[in-house]
């Protein structure tokens, strides 16, 4: 059966605008100028005979018959995304890029890489190094390993590793003093943190039964590993996922200073778009991670 369908370019431009009701937020989707989603547009409504959008000073609403439309148009701009998604999954490259820092991939994933690749000879892992947040929309990546609560909005998050919180700094830093040491002390001490965590540090004193005074010291880093440098030279304390940072703990480059344990919500996860939720490679690599991090040991004061 031939198909009489519109250019797929004017398609996808009415449907990024129809979804965002905005001409400017599908140009910066589809990474065009605003004046080019306007001109698809245009053609596709000379090319249907039809109004799509109505517009005005104060932006653009769907005509009634747009509605209908767009909403259909939409399940099958996703229906093609997962077919596409899932061809490249059963495809004979099995290719899977994650996004990850490298903090997590030297010490943790390369190492292993091989012995995962020995098991499952079907799935390459490719590994996209950065610190900041991929774009999952716009870049090659297929999945991204992030640390946060897991509420990335329109994204699914698999938790392959849950945070263990404890204070620690440099053995020089309480050299001469009995430990564990007191909240109180702690609290009087530089308090290193990642951007947006402080309240982990109040989480803390909370698990242990100490409420601080409003005036702590903190000191705010771009990420985690940055703030645990900053207590492994010695220049204050931090709160790291201890599991994580146990080769630090067990040489002696850094110090537990509490048998407190807090285990909030947070921790790293893969996360892919909701639309790939089914796909087998991506679940493989989930447990994969998962047993990484489960077979790391606790360390212990």
């Amino acid at each position: 059966m031939r198909r009489r369908l519109p250019p797929l370019n004017q398609l996808r431009a009415f449907e990024a605008a129809a979804r965002h009701l905005s001409f400017k937020e599908a140009a910066e989707e589809l990474n065009v100028t605003h004046a080019a989603v306007s001109h698809q547009i245009k053609a596709l409504e000379v090319s249907l005979g039809s109004k799509l959008f109505h517009r005005s000073g104060r932006g653009v609403t769907l005509t009634e018959e747009a509605r209908t439309f767009a909403r259909e148009l939409t399940g099958a701009m996703d229906a093609m995304d997962r077919a596409l998604r899932d061809f490249n999954a059963r495809s004979g490259a099995g290719h899977v890029t994650i996004s990850t820092v490298p903090w997590y991939a030297n010490r943790f994933l390369l190492p292993a890489l091989d012995a995962f690749h020995a098991e499952h000879p079907d799935i390459r892992i490719r590994f996209d190094f950065s610190y900041g947040l991929v774009d999952l929309d716009t870049s090659e990546v297929d999945a991204a390993l992030r640390h946060g609560a897991g509420n990335w909005p329109g994204l699914s998050a698999v938790q392959v590793h849950r945070d263990l919180l404890s204070p620690v700094c440099a053995p020089s830093l309480v050299d001469g003093i009995d430990l564990p040491i007191q909240c109180d002390r702690i609290a009087k001490m530089t308090l290193a943190t990642a951007k947006g965590y402080q309240h982990a540090w109040y989480q803390f004193f909370d698990c242990a039964g100490y409420r601080p005074s409003s005036d702590l010291n903190f000191v705010e880093f771009e990420n985690r590993a940055l703030a645990t440098e900053f207590a492994m030279a010695g220049h204050g304390v931090a709160l790291p996922d201890i599991i994580t940072t146990a080769d630090e703990i067990n040489s002696g480059q850094l110090t537990l200073l509490s048998k407190v344990r807090l285990r909030p919500e947070t921790g790293a996860f893969l996360v892919f778009h909701k639309a790939r939720i089914s796909d087998d490679n991506l679940r493989t690599i989930s447990e994969w991670l998962r047993g990484l991090f489960a077979a790391l040991p606790v360390p212990e004061m």
